[in-house]
C-alpha cells in the first residue's frame, strides 16, 4: 500500500532560480505581499507553483528574464521553452522529477495550463504511440512514459491552487466502457480543478450502470466524455447514445474530446460540444 504523498513546496533558493532573481529580492518580494509565500512557525518560506504564475500574471514584464534555459544544467538545452520531444524522452525514462521540472519551467514561461497539454503533453504521447508502432519500445516502455505523466499531473494538481476553491459547478468525467485510456482524464482533470471546478473522475472503462444516480447525488452540472480508442464500435456507439439521452433527459450538457469520437456518430444536439483541443476545452467550459 502506497503511503500518503507529501505536497511539494519550493524553497526560497527555487523559487529564486525559477524567477531568475537572488534569495533576497524574494524575501523582499514576500515582505511586502508582491508574491504570496507560506511561512512555517521556524521562519522559512515555502512557496506553490500557483504563487509563482499569479506573481507572473500581476508581473508579466517579469517572463522575459526567466531562466528557461534548461531541464537540469549538464542536459538538454533548450532555446527558450522544452520541446515535446524532450518531455518524450524523459517520460520514456521515468524520469519523474525532469518530466515535473518540464511542466513548472513551460507553465512558468506561458502561464497557460491548456496550453502545456496542447504543445507539450499531447504531442509527446503522439511521438510515443509513433515509437511503439514502429516497433523502437516496448509496451513495457509505453506504461512508464504514462506512469510518469501521470504522477507529474497529480503532483502539479497539489501544486496549482484555484482561485476561491471549486466553487463553479461539479463536473463528471468518464471514458466509455470499452476505452482503457484514461491519461487525457487526468489533463482534464487538472485543468478543470484549476479553473474552479469539482471534478468526479469516473476513470477509465466506466460502465453507465448507476450513473444515473451519481448524476443527482453529486449534483452534476456538466460531463466530459473522453474517447481514445474502441474495439467494439458497435457497443460503444449504443453506450454513447444511452449517455446522450440520460443527459439529455437531465438537461446536462456532454462535452466530448479524443480521436475515438472519429469513429462514433454524433448526433447534432444542443447538449453535446465537441472539444477540438485543451484550448478549447477552457474557453468552452471554464471562461
Amino acid at each position: 500500500m502506497k503511503g500518503t504523498r507529501e505536497k511539494k513546496y519550493y524553497s526560497t533558493r527555487e523559487a529564486a532560480q525559477f524567477l531568475g532573481v537572488n534569495v533576497s529580492t524574494i524575501k523582499r518580494w514576500t515582505d511586502s505581499q508582491k508574491l504570496a509565500c507560506i511561512q512555517t512557525a521556524g521562519g522559512h518560506r515555502k512557496f506553490l507553483l500557483s504563487y509563482f504564475l499569479e506573481f507572473l500574471d500581476a508581473n508579466p514584464q517579469m517572463k522575459a528574464s526567466l531562466p528557461l534555459n534548461s531541464v537540469s544544467p549538464e542536459k538538454h538545452p533548450f532555446e527558450s521553452l522544452p520541446k515535446p520531444e524532450i518531455f518524450a524522452e524523459k517520460s520514456l525514462d521515468g524520469d519523474e522529477s525532469a518530466v515535473m521540472l518540464i511542466c513548472t519551467r513551460f507553465l512558468l514561461g506561458k502561464g497557460d495550463l491548456s496550453l502545456l497539454f496542447d504543445e507539450i503533453v499531447m504531442p509527446a504521447l503522439r511521438l510515443i504511440g509513433e515509437k511503439w508502432a514502429r516497433g523502437e519500445i516496448e509496451v513495457a516502455q509505453e506504461h512508464i512514459a504514462t506512469a510518469a505523466i501521470r504522477d507529474a499531473m497529480v503532483r502539479l494538481k497539489d501544486q496549482l491552487q484555484p482561485a476561491g476553491g471549486s466553487e463553479r459547478g461539479n463536473v463528471l468525467s468518464l471514458t466509455l466502457a470499452d476505452d482503457s485510456h484514461d491519461i487525457n482524464l487526468k489533463m482534464a482533470e487538472l485543468l478543470l480543478n484549476y479553473g474552479g471546478f469539482r471534478v468526479y473522475n469516473c476513470g477509465a472503462k466506466t460502465p453507465l450502470d448507476g450513473i444515473e444516480r451519481l448524476l443527482e447525488a453529486w449534483n452534476i452540472e456538466k460531463i466530459l466524455l473522453s474517447s481514445v480508442y474502441h474495439p467494439a464500435i458497435t457497443e460503444s456507439q449504443k453506450i454513447f447514445n444511452d449517455l446522450i439521452a440520460l443527459a439529455e433527459a437531465k438537461s446536462i450538457c456532454i462535452y466530448i474530446g479524443g480521436p475515438g469520437f472519429e469513429a462514433l456518430d454524433i448526433p447534432q444536439k444542443d447538449n453535446i460540444i465537441r472539444l477540438e483541443s485543451y484550448k478549447s476545452m477552457a474557453e468552452l467550459m471554464i471562461k
